[in-house]
């Protein structure tokens, strides 16, 4: 049997979101509230495992190997807000964007806004959309 070596590291951030979507069956809920469909948010993790059959200098890999990760989801989650781009309330929340043309379409299957539309904002239009 071949000898296995694991290792995780787990990535914490922080975003916001609602799910406009969400109905509940009023048969099993104590009350009407549809407490998803509001504004909130959470403290997401994301938790890497990683197993080698193999160590490189006495282990699977350097954690370093996982800062593009770290900076792809701090540039990209971290403190966001994930909307859905069907959201009813996408235009009242992204009034800039509201057209959708100016989105960055990523291979991942995601959509970001496109910040340099912004370039000619004062910076309260700025810090609506960006954390920095």
């Amino acid at each position: 049997m071949q000898r296995k070596w694991q290792i995780s590291k787990q990535f914490d951030f922080c975003y916001g979101h609602r799910v406009w979507s969400q109905e509940l069956n009023q048969e099993f809920s104590l009350n009407s509230c549809l407490m998803c469909r509001h504004l909130h948010g959470h403290q997401g993790a994301v938790l890497v495992h990683l197993e080698s059959t193999v160590l490189n200098n006495g282990m699977v890999t350097d954690f370093k190997h996982l800062n593009w990760f770290k900076l792809f989801l701090d540039t990209t989650l971290d403190h966001k807000f994930i909307i859905d781009i069907n959201d009813p309330l996408f235009e009242t929340l992204l009034p800039h964007f509201k057209d959708k043309n100016f989105l960055i379409e990523h291979s991942e299957g995601y959509k970001t806004v496109d910040f340099a539309k912004l370039q000619n904002e004062p910076v309260h239009i700025h810090e609506l959309y960006t954390a920095t």
